[in-house]
């Protein structure tokens, strides 16, 4: 089955989105098939991410930073915390 090239983006499947030169709007056109593929991928041990660093909100400008110097070799994550900690 033939995917967007808006998927594997969306998905971070790098490879996906190289073999799927159509271009399209970025929009993510997200359908159960893809969603049922992704599932596969995943249980079967196909779909690894990598996660290179994670960063808190208030270094959202340190990892902009690592991500502009181009060494990274995997995702950046960044995450956000609740106000309401419990």
């Amino acid at each position: 089955m033939a995917l967007p090239r808006s998927f594997g983006v969306a998905c971070g499947l790098d490879w996906l989105a190289a073999i799927n030169s159509v271009v399209d709007d970025a929009v993510p056109k997200l359908r159960v098939e893809y969603l049922v593929l992704l599932k596969e991928l995943i249980e079967t041990g196909r779909f690894k991410p990598v996660i290179d660093r994670i960063y808190p909100l208030e270094q959202l400008v340190d990892a902009h930073r690592y991500v502009d110097m181009g060494h990274k070799r995997g995702n950046v994550v960044v995450t956000v915390e609740h106000g309401n900690k419990t």
